[in-house]
């Protein structure tokens, strides 16, 4: 399958405590499973081929993350691996408010 695109920043929260990612859909009709979402050594996955996902860790504020996103295909066998290449993009969370 082929990697998801880019993260949609005007989509995403970035806030340490309850952290939500958007992002473009794998292009070209890659059949989606499910996505696998990887930040600070922690993987979780969406519930079913859904562009975003709703972070269930907490995270430091102010901090830079590394956000690595894979396509889960649905039929792995049309693309020779279940799994795509791992789209990379780096993400600051927002430094947290006394106001939230």
């Amino acid at each position: 399958p082929l990697p998801p695109g880019p993260i949609d920043s005007n989509s995403s929260d970035f806030h340490p405590e309850h952290l939500d990612i958007a992002w473009k859909k794998a292009d070209n009709g890659t059949r989606v499973y499910r996505y696998y979402v990887t930040i600070d050594g922690y993987t979780y996955n969406t519930n079913n081929n859904a562009s975003n996902i709703h972070w269930p860790q907490r995270l430091r504020p102010g901090k830079n993350y590394t956000v690595s996103i894979r396509t889960r295909g649905l039929y792995w066998y049309d693309y020779g691996k279940d799994q795509s290449d791992a789209h990379q993009e780096q993400i600051e969370t927002k430094r947290k408010s006394m106001f939230h």
